[in-house]
């Protein structure tokens, strides 16, 4: 288990989540067929990635295009892969080391990355976009990239008492040539830009003035604004946003203690949830008190992770108001494996995630959607 973001790893701390490094964990370094929606099967096909052996350590898949292109990379050589089906496994080339391959655009032209000294957009494999390496602090990671190359992220903005201090960023190749932006933050000291969708609306978390992180929503270069104003006295994290605005993330609001209804304090576990404007709606659980959403598709489709009433840590799919364990879903080839998390799905109901065997065997696999 891994921190849940970086915010340079003190704004959070103690808190977990599954998949999040191939997000952020490079700035660690440094700074049932009735239920299921449009684009879901009845059945999947479960697809190993054969990553494993390749390279010591975990590998972290972060996304996945259209057309099933799977990016991500390995924790230990801090090195980014692409996968397709039919194409196999390729590690990128990338100039600059270590790095992580942290998104890829729905259309698959256009991949996230991030290094040691400079994040970058990288279009058809070649270095193309941007380097922030002019600036005083070069450490940055692009978390997201939208079908236009507009890049988002956290950079090093500036260094307190020997430790950096980094803030969120938006990118464009767009915007009257190219942008490059701070993004700010809710009154904290650090900021991070987890998502961005085609018509720039860019989501992530901040730590406000009183030190709770809270999820927030910026509109290309404005300043970001707190998903939830009235309530701000717990934590909040927004991973991800659709194309119509629809969010995933996770919220530990609970109870306020010597109150009986009211729900508005900061309680002791995350759970998912989606953001649609300042109305914030709880996906339930597999069981356990804990868990997080990662990822949506256009429709709406949520997946992520969830707590059995066991303890154990399953992937989930979230479709027409019902969590769904993926365990239970009709897999074929997926016998003695459980899928742990689900760290992406794409409009073509393709969900990329992790799966362990009995051994504790961890690989990255994708359920590929049979009859859609």
């Amino acid at each position: 288990m891994l921190p849940v973001q970086t915010l340079l790893n003190t704004v959070l701390a103690g808190r977990n989540r599954i998949s999040l490094p191939a997000r952020a964990g490079l700035l660690a370094l440094f700074c049932m067929a009735s239920v299921f929606g449009q684009a879901q099967a009845a059945q999947y096909s479960f697809v190993h990635l054969g990553i494993s052996g390749t390279l010591n350590g975990v590998h972290q898949p972060v996304g996945i295009s259209l057309g099933g292109e799977v990016v991500g990379y390995n924790e230990q050589a801090n090195t980014g892969f692409i996968w397709a089906s039919g194409g196999g496994l390729t590690w990128l080339n990338i100039l600059r080391a270590p790095s992580q391959a942290t998104g890829i655009s729905g259309n698959g032209t256009y991949i996230a990355t991030g290094s040691w000294n400079g994040s970058l957009v990288y279009i058809g494999g070649n270095v193309n976009g941007f380097c922030v390496t002019n600036y005083t602090y070069p450490q940055n990671l692009s978390n997201a990239v939208n079908d236009y190359g507009d890049a988002v992220g956290q950079a090093q903005v500036a260094v307190v008492n020997g430790q950096p201090q980094c803030g969120a960023f938006y990118y464009s190749q767009n915007d009257y040539g190219q942008t490059f932006k701070y993004l700010g933050t809710l009154g904290g000291a650090t900021s991070v830009a987890y998502g961005i969708n085609d018509t720039n609306l860019i989501v992530g978390s901040s730590p406000n003035s009183t030190g709770y992180v809270r999820a927030f929503y910026s509109f290309r270069t404005g300043p970001p604004t707190d998903f939830d104003t009235g309530d701000t006295i717990y934590d909040s994290v927004a991973y991800a946003v659709n194309k119509n605005g629809l969010v995933a993330g996770e919220i530990n609001r609970g109870r306020c203690p010597g109150r009986i209804i009211s729900f508005r304090c900061r309680g002791p576990y995350y759970y998912p949830v989606t953001f649609s404007g300042s109305t914030i709606t709880s996906l339930g659980s597999l069981g356990g008190s804990e868990g997080a959403a990662l990822a949506l598709d256009s429709n709406g489709n949520v997946v992520g992770w969830s707590q059995t009433s066991s303890g154990q840590h399953h992937a989930f799919l979230y479709v027409n108001g019902h969590m769904i364990d993926m365990n239970s879903l009709s897999m074929i080839g997926a016998t003695g494996w459980t899928l742990t998390d689900a760290a992406a799905i794409n409009d073509s109901g393709m969900i990329v995630g992790h799966a362990v065997d009995s051994t504790g065997r961890d690989e990255i696999v994708v359920l590929l959607p049979i009859g859609v």
